[in-house]
This record gives structure tokens, sequence and C-alpha cells, in this order.
């Protein structure tokens, strides 16, 4: 068996719920060019990664392989599907291939050159979503990471009527998002809420358990931090500080400033029995000025000691 003629038409290897086959088509002729006879014969087809390194089932080079295949000839025409007796491999990790074919045992050995296998021009396609690589997708994998920059902005309509994104984890995961570095979380306009939704759950903002760390609100504009406006109550836990108007320039600290005129505003510190409090006012800089004043009537401020 002297030559053959390979023809390999349009239909590609087909992913995902389609077949996962490549149709293959060839001729073989004997060594004065006749077709060989009718019948049914063995074939050899092994994908290389390489046009001529390899050897059949080496472990190294050769990726795939259907040995002794049984094919039927007529005419010297052929046609089988690759993959149809093994499955191929995944073209996304072995992107050139080239397939070697031998035909009835032929002592000559495997038909040269090997057969590099191409697209069609709109396979090509398959490359990119909506122009994109997937680098530009995120992969959805524990152990994956993604090194493209993503924008998410709703649902993902066309039009304005977009719905607040949303990041969830399953009901009983803790949902985590970290950074490197700096990291920041902003709005352009409106409220950056932070909540804990359920009656029972905990927000904590904490700057780390390893190292000390700081926990910085309103660190370099004008801001205002709330805690506990609508009755919820506010603890800070052991071994934690809240430093409050620590940073050098003028401040106010308004504690129990607004509100209807009936309502009462109590500061405990160290209420607890069986401890000794200690208050400092400005006594860091012995420059500063600190004024402890209340008003005037029912509006007044007692300072008791003992």
């Amino acid at each position: 068996m002297g030559a053959a003629t390979f023809l390999i038409p349009p239909g590609q290897t087909a992913r995902a719920a389609n077949p996962n086959l490549i149709s293959f088509q060839g001729k073989v002729v004997n060594a004065d060019g006749t077709n060989v006879n009718d019948g049914t014969y063995n074939f050899d087809f092994i994908l290389y990664d390489d046009p001529t390194l390899g050897t059949p089932s080496d472990g190294v080079h050769d990726k795939w392989h259907e040995l002794t295949k049984s094919v039927t000839v007529t005419a010297g025409v052929f046609q089988t599907q690759l993959g149809s007796a093994t499955t191929l491999p995944d073209f996304n990790t072995l992107p050139t291939l080239y397939l070697a074919m031998r035909f009835n045992a032929d002592a000559a050995g495997y038909m040269t050159p090997r057969v590099q296998l191409t697209s069609v021009p709109y396979a090509l396609n398959s490359n990119e979503l909506g122009g994109l690589t997937s680098t530009g997708f995120i992969q959805n994998g524990s152990t994956l990471q993604s090194a493209s920059a993503f924008h998410i902005s709703g649902d993902g309509k066309s039009d304005t009527s977009f719905t607040a994104p949303l990041l969830q984890s399953a009901a009983a995961a803790a949902l985590t998002i970290t950074g490197n570095a700096a990291s920041t979380w902003s709005t352009s306009a409106g409220n950056l809420t932070i909540q804990a939704a359920g009656a029972s759950t905990t927000l904590a903002l904490d700057a780390g358990t390893a190292t000390n760390g700081t926990v910085t609100v309103g660190a370099t504009t004008a801001s205002t931090l709330t805690l506990g406006n609508n009755g919820a109550a506010v603890s800070i836990n052991s071994n934690a500080t809240l430093n409050v108007g620590n940073n050098a320039v003028n401040k106010t600290i308004n504690i129990g400033a607004t509100g209807a005129t009936a309502n009462t505003t109590a500061i405990n510190i160290g209420s607890s029995s069986g401890a000794v409090q200690t208050i400092t006012v400005g006594s860091i800089n012995t420059t500063s000025t600190t004024t402890i004043q209340g008003g005037t009537g029912a509006t007044a401020i007692a300072l008791t000691t003992g």
C-alpha cells in the first residue's frame, strides 16, 4: 500500500452537549494507484503533539489513539469518527495535534507526513465569547483565580432598570472577600451599608486577630459615624480600643445631641462594680484647653465622684 489521500471535511470537534467526535475521511490505494479491494480493514489512528516525534503508546508524545479500529473501505474510500472508540483528549490543553495513520498493519509503517488538525474559519470564534477570551471571565473553581478586572452592575439588562448586584454564598457557608495591600469599598453616591440582617447575626469589623490592626472610619474627609441610632445596642469587646477624634484637627463629639427633648442619654463608663475606672481628658498636649460644659436647667451635666 503505497499512497493515501486524506480528506478532512468541516466537521470539527463539538464540546459540551454535542458529540465529542471528529469526522475523518480518506482514501487508500495500492502502490500502482489502484483502489484497494472493498472490505473491512484495521486502521491505527494516533494523535501526537509533535509532527515527527513519538511512538505509539509512548506516554509522552502519543496523546490519544485508537488502534486496530475496524473500518469499511469502499472504492478505496473510508470514513470514520475519531473518538467513537476512545474519548478524544482535551483540545483546550493540547492546541496543536498531528494525526498519524496506519492501514491494515502495513509493514511500511505509518503514513507520512502526519496531518495537523486545524480549525475551520468560524470555529475560531470559539476562542472568544462576546469578544473576550477566557481570562475575561470569572473561573468557577475554589483554586482558580482570575486576573481580569470585573465590573458587576446589576442584573445585566441592556436598559437602565438595573437591580442591585448580589454576592451570596450558600445558606450555611461563609462569604469571604479578601484583598491584598489597600482594599477599598466605596460608593460614588448614596449610602454604603454593611449590615448584619438577621436577628441573631453579628456584624464584626475586625482589623485582624494574628497581629494588632486598626479599623478606621472617616480617616481623610469629614464623616459621620453613627452607632446604634435605631435603638440597637453597641458594645466594644474586651481588649479593644475605640479612639474617637484622636487626630490633630479640631473635632466635635456629640452624644445624645439630637432627638426629642424627652429622650434621656446615659453615658456609663466603667459602671460595673469592683473596678477602678480612670477618665482622662486633654492630658496628652499640655497646651490643650479642655472644657466639660453642661447646659442649663434640665440639661445640666453633673459630675459625681466617689
